[in-house]
């Protein structure tokens, strides 16, 4: 029975998804037009845009801020790295 202190430590190089970006776009650009749509109040228009512009931005913040790799040892253990630093 071979021990598993011999097995080489294995990394997965992780990067930013094109295709939920390109979603994450889409569709907040889908809930501006059509704000501009609906028949309701402009500075409730106004307000609906700024929440959707927020969350934009803090989508786009965490998905640039995604975990970079997936590391694993012979040790049996996990972990995720993310912008250089190692947890578990």
């Amino acid at each position: 029975m071979s021990s598993k202190k011999f097995v080489p430590a294995m990394q997965i190089n992780l990067r930013a998804s094109r295709y939920l970006l390109s979603f994450i776009l889409i569709s907040h650009s889908g809930a501006l037009v059509l704000l501009f749509l609906l028949p309701i109040a402009w500075w409730l228009i106004v307000l609906l845009v700024i929440a959707v512009l927020l969350s934009l931005y803090w989508q786009w913040r965490e998905h640039v801020r995604a975990y970079k790799s997936l590391r694993w040892n012979s040790l049996d253990q996990w972990w995720l790295v993310e912008q250089g630093v190692v947890g578990g």
